[in-house]
Parts: C-alpha cells; sequence; structure tokens
C-alpha cells in the first residue's frame, strides 16, 4: 500500500526533480523507498542517498487519519514532502559544506518551509498538513519524557515554527493559522521577519550552487 502511494503520487520524483532544477549537486539527489526496521527517513553521508522507509509512510497516515478528513491522501503526501526536502537540506548542507548558523535540524526545517511555501496555494496546504503532523506528535508527548537535549527542537516547537512561517509568509491568507495555542499572537507579530529572514538566508545560501535553469 505504502509503495503504490509513493508510485501514484510520485512523491520521491516530484521532489527529486525540484531540487535538481533549482541547485547542482555532484550525482544528483538520490531517493528511493523501502522496507526498514523502523518507521523513519533520513539522509545518509555515507551513501549519499535519502532513504524513505514504508514503515514511515504507514506512521504517518496513522497519526494523520486519527483526524475524519476528506483530503487525508493530500495531508499524507504533504507530511512526506516535508519531510524529503528536510532530507534534502541535509544533503545539501553535506555535499556542498553550506555554512549555517543554530542546529542543523532546525535549518533544515527552514528549508522544507521555504521549498513548500514557494510552490504556491499547494504547497502552502502541505506545509499547514505538516504543522498539524508535529501538534498531533506533540499532543502524544508526555512532557516528562522530552529530551531537550535532542538535536530536534521538540514537536510542539516544530509545530509553532511551521505554523509561523506560513502566517509570515501570506499573513492575510493564514490569519487562521493564529490560534493563540499553537501559534500565540505575540509570536505571529514576528512571523513576516522570519519568514523574510529564512527566505533570504537560504536564496543566499543557495546562489552560488544555482543549477542553470534554476529561479530563485
Amino acid at each position: 500500500m505504502e509503495a503504490e502511494f509513493l508510485r501514484e503520487r510520485r512523491v520521491l520524483e516530484e521532489v527529486r526533480r525540484s531540487l535538481a532544477e533549482q541547485v547542482r549537486l555532484p550525482g544528483g539527489v538520490r531517493m528511493t523507498a523501502r522496507s526498514c526496521k523502523d518507521a523513519e527517513a533520513e539522509y545518509d553521508p555515507e551513501t549519499g542517498q535519502i532513504v524513505v522507509c514504508y514503515e514511515f509512510v504507514a506512521e504517518t497516515r496513522e497519526l494523520l487519519g486519527g483526524e475524519v478528513r476528506s483530503d487525508l491522501d493530500e495531508r499524507v503526501e504533504g507530511a512526506l514532502r516535508e519531510t524529503l526536502y528536510h532530507e534534502g537540506a541535509h544533503a545539501l548542507i553535506d555535499k556542498w559544506e553550506l555554512p549555517f548558523v543554530g542546529r542543523e535540524e532546525d535549518v533544515a526545517d527552514q528549508f522544507a518551509a521555504h521549498q513548500l511555501i514557494r510552490q504556491g496555494a499547494r504547497g502552502q496546504r502541505h506545509l499547514a498538513a505538516v504543522a498539524d503532523t508535529y501538534r498531533l506528535y506533540a499532543a502524544d508527548d508526555d512532557p516528562s519524557d522530552i529530551d531537550f537535549s535532542d538535536e530536534h527542537s521538540p514537536d510542539a516547537a516544530r509545530a509553532a515554527n511551521y505554523r509561523c512561517w506560513l502566517y509570515g509568509a501570506r499573513p492575510k491568507i493564514h490569519e487562521r493559522l493564529v490560534d493563540g495555542t499553537i501559534l500565540t499572537r505575540d509570536r505571529s507579530e514576528g512571523c513576516e521577519e522570519e519568514w523574510e529572514a529564512l527566505r533570504r538566508g537560504w536564496e543566499h545560501l543557495l546562489k552560488p550552487h544555482r543549477a542553470r535553469s534554476g529561479t530563485s
């Protein structure tokens, strides 16, 4: 089922093409999907390959399927596209030794947001689904078990960040994201500046490595 979903939606192919159209990478960006021991998706610097496990796809569907909606497939696809862009950022940072400030995982989240937001309405719907994914993960988190030394930000913080950047990019369209709980009004007041700094930062990092057909 998971393999068929990825194949029909052309998730890996379209993200790979999107990256190839923007930046030059030695050997391109290699992506594959397979069955694994754990539900995960990751970039392996040893092989230069991004691997998405079918178990990760199933876990994502189960998580988002807990809320009855008619657009489940679209939301699952959005979550998977974000994951691939996130891992793609690790590939870019690794292969081009890109300089960055802060934690690499946070920077990879910013890249995923940058990629999806710039794709217009559909990409922005995908990013909203991603924020919901982390909201749902956070709802299941035991506060006493959160490891604040983890290289990833807590799920609740990632949900808030994605909402903030999406709202900051299109405030009039995404006003509903400022719900006072996940994205507070106080945080939202700085989201336009956060998005603009994110956008400028990544476009500056990518500029020396642009593919000839790439656009900013």
